[in-house]
């Protein structure tokens, strides 16, 4: 189901989703934002109903001015295919995909870097042995994305990388794949936000010759060095305690 502010809101409207009792709220989803274009006053919130549950719709309002009208529409959504794992929409390298998260649900079962809060739609592809990049640097995306790659099936993923912000309030993630590996990729708002977006996969730049610890470059007191991060792997694991 769709709850929106979308048609005509004249301030800064919120939306939060509940079920349970007016005593006893439980919350399901909310937002802040997601309607199309520019329009940053109105928000919509999707949510996979069960058949029989009352839920509680609670209107608010998000940053000054916080009071104001509005027009709420309730909906019934059309399911995204790829908005569970099982579902993961084949990407290729050269893709390029548009698509939203708007009628999307929240994967808040996985963790990869961040737990998701925001709905999320996943993708795979399969490895080369090669580096991979994915990203949604585009600016065709309308909103702060997070992308997680993962290893493994959709009953057991295991993070093999995450982003947030690397272009932007855009997402990059590069990462080494193994050969005829399938990786799952997890493309979802920061905090709650959610939007439409463009996803690219591409072979990234090859790496710069000190990517890896062993081949630092050296450095001395008083000189300056150039250098680049584009087309570096990350290095997500050693600083534990760093």
């Amino acid at each position: 189901m769709t709850a929106e502010t979308c048609s005509f809101a004249d301030y800064e409207s919120s939306i939060t989703v509940f079920e349970g009792s007016c005593t006893e709220l439980i919350c399901v989803d909310g937002n802040s934002g997601g309607c199309s274009g520019d329009d940053f006053f109105s928000s919509t919130v999707s949510w996979l109903s069960t058949p029989g549950t009352e839920y509680l719709i609670f209107v608010h309002g998000l940053s000054s001015p916080r009071t104001g009208n509005f027009n709420l529409t309730i909906t019934l959504s059309t399911p995204v295919a790829n908005d569970i794992c099982s579902g993961a929409e084949d990407i290729a390298i050269g893709d390029v995909i548009s698509a939203s998260t708007v009628d999307a649900t929240v994967d808040g079962n996985v963790t990869c870097g961040f737990v998701p809060q925001a709905p999320g739609v996943w993708y795979k592809t399969v490895g080369d042995g090669g580096l991979y990049s994915v990203d949604t640097c585009s600016n065709v995306t309308s909103f702060d994305t997070v992308i997680s790659v993962f290893g493994g099936a959709c009953d057991a993923p295991v993070c093999v990388d995450f982003n947030d912000d690397s272009c932007g309030l855009s997402s990059s993630v590069t990462w080494q794949t193994q050969v005829a590996e399938e990786y799952l990729i997890l493309v979802y708002g920061s905090e709650s936000q959610r939007g439409g977006f463009e996803l690219s996969l591409t072979l990234p730049p090859p790496p710069p010759g000190n990517d890896e610890c062993m081949d630092a470059t050296p450095v001395r007191i008083g000189s300056t060095t150039s250098g680049t991060t584009r087309g570096a792997t990350s290095d997500v694991t050693g600083f534990d305690s760093c």
